[in-house]
């Protein structure tokens, strides 16, 4: 790599690795809120609430999976399906976080 290219992409990670720390923190305070509207629902027995522009829905889905170890092979061979994904993993060794995307 070229030295310019060196140095955007230290700034380009720097940045990103700042944003993942940030968002990682927004995401756990809307988990606490989640849980804490969910426990409220729960024990008004509701599904459903909405309210000053705010619309809440509750529900609950069954997701149904298979696996190659719980099917005979020839079965597993005809009908698997594959499906490819490329993932970045950002690794910050001073803060010890693995994101990836």
């Amino acid at each position: 790599m070229t030295g310019s290219n060196v140095e955007e992409l230290d700034s380009l990670l720097e940045k990103y690795s700042n944003l993942r720390i940030e968002t990682q923190k927004l995401q756990e305070k809307m988990e606490k809120y989640k849980k804490k509207i969910k426990k409220i629902l729960d024990a008004e027995g509701k599904t459903r609430y909405e309210k000053n522009g705010y619309s809440i829905r509750s529900i609950q889905q069954d997701r149904y999976t298979i696996s190659q170890k719980n099917l005979p092979r020839e079965i597993w061979e005809t009908y698997r399906t594959k499906h490819t994904i490329r993932s970045l993993y950002i690794h910050d060794k001073r803060n010890k976080t693995t994101v990836s995307s």
